[in-house]
């Protein structure tokens, strides 16, 4: 199996009454998006939304061949270490740590070592895995995911 050709990686909060400045002072980080319920949204082409729920967004950088998991430590490392913290925002909010992954090839893969996977149970954190295969356009999807909306 050979390594994922590119991924993007992004720790997001959605709820209805989701205050992107509040996350804000409790994770100890800015967003790299962020967006309250009924904001309007611009997408790239011009297509406005108005956002049903809020949402806070923070990305590491753009799509590239660094691995997942360097992905996913950077991220939570920028981020409070107070599990408290999490297990409250977890329980308020629907958290997720979205992976876009992009192939080039049939049989690309990654895996996460014991330790990852224990930082994101600990902060309750659930992992979304998007897979494109090599014949799509390679372009991220627009933010956020349609299912998101």
């Amino acid at each position: 199996m050979g390594q994922i050709a590119r991924s993007a990686v992004s720790l997001q909060f959605w709820g209805i009454d989701l205050d992107p400045d509040e996350l804000t002072a409790a994770l100890g980080h800015a967003p790299s998006r962020e967006a309250k319920r009924g904001q309007v949204i611009r997408h790239p082409g011009g297509r406005e939304q108005v956002m049903k729920r809020g949402v806070w967004d923070l990305r590491y950088g753009v799509p590239d061949s660094t691995e997942v998991e360097y992905k996913i430590d950077h991220s939570l490392a920028l981020l409070t270490a107070d599990i408290s913290v999490w297990r409250r925002l977890t329980a308020r909010y629907t958290p997720r740590v979205a992976c876009r992954l992009f192939l080039d090839e049939a049989n690309e893969g990654f895996s996460l070592s014991p330790s990852a996977s224990k930082a994101l149970s600990d902060r309750n954190l659930p992992i979304d895995l998007d897979i494109y295969a090599s014949t799509d356009s390679g372009d991220e999807p627009s933010w956020p995911a349609r299912s998101e909306e």
